[in-house]
């Protein structure tokens, strides 16, 4: 797939557990995510559920950021269990 370079309007790097790191990235309109190793692949389920954990926790705080700079709510939706977050915008000083 041929990308086309995007200029990055915003992006923060967390440190997640297991020595993974992402990296949010928002465009605009859209946002991504890069993995620092690839994309996790863990089989255990505790593992798996505290790195989700942390990364819902990353995304919020990273969404939290646009939220207020663009003074909007966001609702981030997590597929397949249909769990979602409601990201309300902070005040701005």
């Amino acid at each position: 797939m041929l990308e086309t370079p995007e200029k990055p309007a915003y992006s923060r790097q967390f440190f997640l557990p297991f020595d993974f790191t992402v990296t949010f990235v928002w465009l605009g309109e859209t946002f991504r995510c890069e993995w620092t190793p690839d994309l996790p692949r863990i089989r255990k389920p505790r593992a798996l559920n505290k790195l989700l954990r942390a990364y819902q926790a990353a995304r919020r705080d990273f969404l939290s950021d646009i939220a207020t700079m663009h003074g909007v709510r966001i609702v981030a939706l997590d597929l397949p269990d249909d769990s979602f977050d409601l990201i309300e915008p902070k005040t701005r000083q």
